[in-house]
């Protein structure tokens, strides 16, 4: 469910032309991936029990942040017929 939030969270505001919408929507993730550690820091837990959900969650952070930030060029503007491409 995170997951589908977050590509939410950056799918909106791209959709209504928010200028540096990835450059938010990274620092956001960011701030999101350093608050889901505050938990890890309470008392009565061992180091195997503090790694485990850490390395969980740098591994999703790691694939998500970069896989969704990247640009699609699937999504690009089709082109105009019989103008050329840009860099043709």
């Amino acid at each position: 469910m995170a997951s589908l939030a977050g590509w939410g969270l950056l799918a909106t505001p791209e959709r209504f032309g928010v200028r540096r919408a990835r450059a938010v929507w990274t620092g956001v993730n960011v701030a999101v991936l350093a608050v889901s550690f505050l938990p890890l820091t309470g008392d009565g837990m061992d180091g195997g029990t503090r790694g485990a959900p850490a390395l969980m969650h740098l591994a999703v952070a790691a694939a998500l942040i970069p896989g969704l930030r990247a640009k699609d060029t699937a999504d690009a503007t089709p082109p105009v017929p019989g103008r050329p491409l840009a860099g043709s």
